[in-house]
Protein backbone atom coordinates (compact mmCIF):
# COMPACT_ATOMS: atom_id res chain seq x y z
CA UNK A 1 0.00 0.00 0.00
CA UNK A 2 1.15 3.55 -0.69
CA UNK A 3 2.49 5.51 2.27
CA UNK A 4 1.51 9.18 2.21
CA UNK A 5 3.22 12.37 3.34
CA UNK A 6 2.51 11.63 7.03
CA UNK A 7 5.32 9.06 6.90
CA UNK A 8 7.30 10.68 9.74
CA UNK A 9 4.35 10.42 12.10
CA UNK A 10 3.66 6.87 10.93
CA UNK A 11 7.28 5.84 11.43
CA UNK A 12 7.23 7.21 14.99
CA UNK A 13 3.99 5.37 15.72
CA UNK A 14 5.31 2.17 14.17
CA UNK A 15 8.40 2.24 16.38
CA UNK A 16 6.22 2.87 19.46
CA UNK A 17 3.94 -0.08 18.68
CA UNK A 18 6.75 -2.41 17.67
CA UNK A 19 8.24 -1.85 21.12
CA UNK A 20 4.91 -2.44 22.87
CA UNK A 21 4.14 -5.55 20.86
CA UNK A 22 7.47 -7.09 21.82
CA UNK A 23 5.50 -8.10 24.94
CA UNK A 24 3.01 -10.86 24.15
CA UNK A 25 -0.63 -9.84 24.81
CA UNK A 26 0.59 -6.35 25.73
CA UNK A 27 -2.89 -4.94 26.41
CA UNK A 28 -4.92 -7.98 27.42
CA UNK A 29 -5.38 -11.68 26.92
CA UNK A 30 -9.10 -11.63 26.15
CA UNK A 31 -11.30 -9.77 23.71
CA UNK A 32 -12.32 -6.11 24.08
CA UNK A 33 -15.55 -4.56 25.33
CA UNK A 34 -16.04 -3.17 21.80
CA UNK A 35 -16.05 -6.75 20.48
CA UNK A 36 -18.77 -7.51 23.03
CA UNK A 37 -20.78 -4.58 21.66
CA UNK A 38 -20.52 -6.07 18.16
CA UNK A 39 -22.01 -9.35 19.31
CA UNK A 40 -24.69 -7.55 21.33
CA UNK A 41 -25.90 -5.56 18.30
CA UNK A 42 -25.25 -8.03 15.45
CA UNK A 43 -26.05 -11.16 17.52
CA UNK A 44 -25.28 -13.71 14.76
CA UNK A 45 -21.73 -13.41 13.41
CA UNK A 46 -21.51 -16.62 11.37
CA UNK A 47 -20.43 -15.73 7.83
CA UNK A 48 -20.20 -11.99 8.51
CA UNK A 49 -17.30 -10.35 6.67
CA UNK A 50 -15.36 -8.19 9.12
CA UNK A 51 -12.51 -5.80 8.36
CA UNK A 52 -10.47 -4.99 11.44
CA UNK A 53 -8.38 -1.82 11.29
CA UNK A 54 -5.43 -2.17 13.65
CA UNK A 55 -5.74 -5.74 14.88
CA UNK A 56 -2.86 -5.48 17.37
CA UNK A 57 -1.97 -8.94 18.64
CA UNK A 58 -5.13 -10.50 17.29
CA UNK A 59 -7.32 -10.94 20.36
CA UNK A 60 -10.49 -9.56 18.77
CA UNK A 61 -9.81 -11.14 15.37
CA UNK A 62 -9.55 -14.55 17.05
CA UNK A 63 -12.72 -13.87 19.07
CA UNK A 64 -14.68 -13.07 15.90
CA UNK A 65 -13.14 -16.03 14.07
CA UNK A 66 -14.28 -18.40 16.82
CA UNK A 67 -17.79 -16.97 16.41
CA UNK A 68 -17.81 -17.99 12.74
CA UNK A 69 -17.07 -14.62 11.10
CA UNK A 70 -14.68 -14.17 8.16
CA UNK A 71 -11.98 -11.68 9.20
CA UNK A 72 -9.52 -9.52 7.28
CA UNK A 73 -7.23 -8.02 9.93
CA UNK A 74 -4.84 -5.13 9.22
CA UNK A 75 -2.01 -3.65 11.25
CA UNK A 76 1.09 -1.63 10.38
CA UNK A 77 3.22 -3.38 13.02
CA UNK A 78 5.12 -6.44 11.79
CA UNK A 79 5.27 -7.81 15.33
CA UNK A 80 1.51 -7.42 15.65
CA UNK A 81 0.76 -9.23 12.39
CA UNK A 82 3.22 -12.01 13.28
CA UNK A 83 1.56 -12.43 16.69
CA UNK A 84 -1.87 -12.59 15.06
CA UNK A 85 -0.69 -15.16 12.52
CA UNK A 86 0.61 -17.33 15.37
CA UNK A 87 -2.76 -17.19 17.11
CA UNK A 88 -4.61 -17.95 13.85
CA UNK A 89 -2.55 -21.11 13.45
CA UNK A 90 -2.89 -22.05 17.13
CA UNK A 91 -6.70 -21.97 16.95
CA UNK A 92 -6.98 -23.49 13.47
CA UNK A 93 -8.61 -20.41 11.93
CA UNK A 94 -6.53 -20.19 8.75
CA UNK A 95 -9.59 -20.52 6.50
CA UNK A 96 -11.56 -17.69 8.08
CA UNK A 97 -9.03 -15.21 9.53
CA UNK A 98 -6.39 -13.51 7.38
CA UNK A 99 -3.95 -10.77 8.38
CA UNK A 100 -1.88 -8.30 6.40
CA UNK A 101 0.56 -5.51 7.21
CA UNK A 102 -1.01 -2.24 6.09
CA UNK A 103 -1.13 1.44 7.01
CA UNK A 104 -4.70 2.71 7.32
CA UNK A 105 -3.55 6.31 6.76
CA UNK A 106 -2.96 5.30 3.13
CA UNK A 107 -5.91 4.99 0.75
CA UNK A 108 -7.17 1.57 1.86
CA UNK A 109 -10.38 1.77 -0.16
CA UNK A 110 -8.42 1.73 -3.44
CA UNK A 111 -6.47 -1.43 -2.57
CA UNK A 112 -7.49 -4.35 -4.85
CA UNK A 113 -7.44 -6.68 -1.85
CA UNK A 114 -10.24 -4.60 -0.31
CA UNK A 115 -12.98 -4.16 -2.95
CA UNK A 116 -15.73 -1.58 -2.63
CA UNK A 117 -18.75 -2.69 -0.55
CA UNK A 118 -17.10 -5.95 0.48
CA UNK A 119 -17.55 -5.92 4.28
CA UNK A 120 -20.55 -6.28 6.56
CA UNK A 121 -18.66 -4.82 9.53
CA UNK A 122 -15.63 -2.59 9.96
CA UNK A 123 -14.11 -2.77 13.43
CA UNK A 124 -11.57 -0.24 14.77
CA UNK A 125 -10.78 -0.44 18.45
CA UNK A 126 -8.56 2.50 19.52
CA UNK A 127 -7.12 2.89 16.03
CA UNK A 128 -8.71 6.06 14.62
CA UNK A 129 -7.35 8.71 17.01
CA UNK A 130 -3.79 9.05 15.68
CA UNK A 131 -4.32 11.30 12.66
CA UNK A 132 -4.94 14.91 11.70
CA UNK A 133 -8.41 16.04 10.69
CA UNK A 134 -7.86 15.61 6.94
CA UNK A 135 -6.56 12.05 7.30
CA UNK A 136 -9.23 11.14 9.84
CA UNK A 137 -12.04 12.31 7.57
CA UNK A 138 -10.55 10.41 4.65
CA UNK A 139 -10.34 7.20 6.67
CA UNK A 140 -14.04 7.48 7.57
CA UNK A 141 -14.82 8.00 3.87
CA UNK A 142 -12.72 4.94 2.97
CA UNK A 143 -14.62 2.87 5.52
CA UNK A 144 -17.93 4.07 4.08
CA UNK A 145 -16.94 2.85 0.60
CA UNK A 146 -15.78 -0.52 1.93
CA UNK A 147 -19.02 -1.26 3.79
CA UNK A 148 -22.01 -2.85 2.11
CA UNK A 149 -25.24 -0.82 2.34
CA UNK A 150 -26.62 -1.64 5.76
CA UNK A 151 -23.12 -2.44 7.04
CA UNK A 152 -21.87 -1.42 10.48
CA UNK A 153 -18.85 0.50 11.72
CA UNK A 154 -17.82 -0.10 15.34
CA UNK A 155 -15.06 2.09 16.75
CA UNK A 156 -13.63 3.46 19.97
CA UNK A 157 -11.50 6.63 20.24
CA UNK A 158 -9.87 8.88 22.84
CA UNK A 159 -12.30 11.43 24.24
CA UNK A 160 -11.81 15.12 25.00
CA UNK A 161 -12.77 14.14 28.57
CA UNK A 162 -9.46 12.24 28.86
CA UNK A 163 -6.92 13.43 31.43
CA UNK A 164 -4.28 13.76 28.70
CA UNK A 165 -6.43 16.12 26.63
CA UNK A 166 -4.65 19.44 25.98
CA UNK A 167 -1.27 18.06 27.12
CA UNK A 168 1.63 18.89 24.81
CA UNK A 169 1.70 20.96 21.62
CA UNK A 170 -1.64 21.44 19.84
CA UNK A 171 -0.97 20.76 16.14
CA UNK A 172 -4.54 21.53 15.15
CA UNK A 173 -7.89 21.50 16.95
CA UNK A 174 -7.93 18.63 19.48
CA UNK A 175 -4.82 17.01 17.89
CA UNK A 176 -1.78 17.07 20.18
CA UNK A 177 1.86 16.02 20.19
CA UNK A 178 2.74 15.02 23.75
CA UNK A 179 6.26 13.69 24.30
CA UNK A 180 6.45 12.58 20.67
CA UNK A 181 3.08 10.79 20.73
CA UNK A 182 0.35 12.24 18.54
CA UNK A 183 -3.26 11.78 19.62
CA UNK A 184 -6.51 13.15 18.22
CA UNK A 185 -9.13 13.56 20.96
CA UNK A 186 -12.75 13.24 19.83
CA UNK A 187 -15.60 15.34 21.19
CA UNK A 188 -19.05 13.86 20.60
CA UNK A 189 -19.70 16.68 18.12
CA UNK A 190 -16.57 15.78 16.13
CA UNK A 191 -17.48 12.08 16.18
CA UNK A 192 -20.91 12.92 14.74
CA UNK A 193 -19.26 15.16 12.13
CA UNK A 194 -17.00 12.30 11.01
CA UNK A 195 -19.98 9.93 10.74
CA UNK A 196 -22.54 12.33 9.26
CA UNK A 197 -23.25 10.00 6.32
CA UNK A 198 -24.13 7.12 8.66
CA UNK A 199 -27.14 6.34 10.82
CA UNK A 200 -26.12 6.53 14.49
CA UNK A 201 -26.91 3.40 16.50
CA UNK A 202 -25.16 4.35 19.73
CA UNK A 203 -22.43 6.61 21.14
CA UNK A 204 -21.25 5.80 24.65
CA UNK A 205 -18.70 7.59 26.88
CA UNK A 206 -16.43 5.10 28.66
CA UNK A 207 -13.70 5.15 31.28
CA UNK A 208 -11.31 2.38 32.20
CA UNK A 209 -7.69 1.77 33.12
CA UNK A 210 -5.41 1.82 30.07
CA UNK A 211 -1.65 1.46 30.29
CA UNK A 212 -1.73 2.07 34.03
CA UNK A 213 -3.99 5.13 34.18
CA UNK A 214 -7.66 6.03 34.01
CA UNK A 215 -8.54 7.01 30.44
CA UNK A 216 -11.69 8.32 28.75
CA UNK A 217 -13.09 7.15 25.43
CA UNK A 218 -16.07 7.35 23.12
CA UNK A 219 -17.41 4.04 21.86
CA UNK A 220 -19.72 4.07 18.85
CA UNK A 221 -21.71 1.96 16.44
CA UNK A 222 -22.96 3.52 13.21
CA UNK A 223 -24.70 2.01 10.19
CA UNK A 224 -24.33 2.77 6.50
CA UNK A 225 -27.77 3.52 5.04
CA UNK A 226 -29.23 1.15 2.46
CA UNK A 227 -29.93 4.21 0.30
CA UNK A 228 -26.49 5.80 0.29
CA UNK A 229 -26.24 9.54 0.71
Amino acid sequence: MKIRAEATNIEIQEEEWENKYSVEDYFREGYSSLAELVEKIIKELIGKRILELGCGQGQDAIYFGKKGAVITALDFSQRATNSTKTKIKKFGLEKTVSVMKADISSDISSDPVLPKESFDIVFANLRLHYFDNKTTKRIFSDIYRLLVPGGYLFFEVKSTADLDYRKGEEIEKDFFNHNGKKRHFFSEAYLLECTERYNIICVQPKQYMSEGKLSSFLSACVKKPYLTK
